[in-house]
């Protein structure tokens, strides 16, 4: 998983962000981006991989198991909440469901 590796090797030294943005209109700086979107979808892939399709659940899936993976190592890591600690093995998603 190339872009989530880059994505926590870039938060390491910068905070980052993500948001999805479901459309460009009205978003300053995506009207620019959709722009160029439309220039770049008229030429031809400059590489294979360039033309396979990703479904989002594939995308959702990977970025949902990257969180997952930062979520356990920030746990690991976290020296307060000893009772939390205590009572719980780690971040447990069944549990989460059942507590919200």
């Amino acid at each position: 998983m190339e872009c989530g590796d880059a994505l926590e090797s870039l938060d390491r030294r910068q905070k980052v962000g993500l948001v999805w943005v479901p459309g460009h209109m009205g978003i300053p700086g995506n009207e620019r981006a959709d722009q160029l979107a439309r220039l770049g979808s008229g030429e031809p892939p400059q590489r294979p991989e360039a033309i396979l399709g990703i479904s989002r659940g594939s995308i959702n899936g990977a970025f949902n198991r990257w969180i997952y993976r930062r979520l356990g190592m920030s746990w690991r890591m976290n020296t307060e909440c000893r009772q939390a600690h205590n009572f719980l093995d780690g971040p447990d998603r069944s549990k989460t469901v059942w507590l919200s």
